[in-house]
């Protein structure tokens, strides 16, 4: 016997559940007589052996009616380069003290505002 108070509140869950399971395996072995046969699969879905020629089939049709028409190619602002460059070092160092000057005075100006608020609670007269 169980010290536990819940079990055999689960116990009865769980014999409730197997007749419930006893039911429904009952019920898939005999199926109804009178229900109809379902199509197994509509003529339209796809299957294994099937193959799609996709060349054959215009896929413009899912386009947006601005993608359609014939638009000119891109023309270029500034020279056109062949290979990536990136960004130069100075440039990023720059960025990185930036945003170091930034984070530094964020930091100061809390840190010197909570100490110069201390001193002044303990110098007030």
């Amino acid at each position: 016997m169980s010290l536990n108070p819940f079990t055999r509140q689960r116990e009865k869950r769980e014999e409730k559940l197997e007749a419930k399971l006893e039911e429904l395996k009952a019920a898939q072995a005999a199926p109804p007589l009178s229900a109809p046969m379902a199509d197994p699969a509509p003529a339209s879905a796809w299957t294994p052996g099937r193959e799609v020629d996709y060349e054959a089939e215009d896929m413009n049709k899912y386009l947006p009616a601005s993608a359609q028409v014939e638009q000119a190619a891109p023309t270029w602002q500034s020279r056109p380069t062949n290979y990536y460059e990136p960004p130069s070092r100075a440039w990023q160092c720059v960025s990185k003290l930036q945003s170091g000057f930034m984070i530094g005075g964020a930091l100061g100006g809390a840190f010197g505002f909570l100490y110069g608020e201390s001193r002044a609670e303990r110098e007030r007269e």
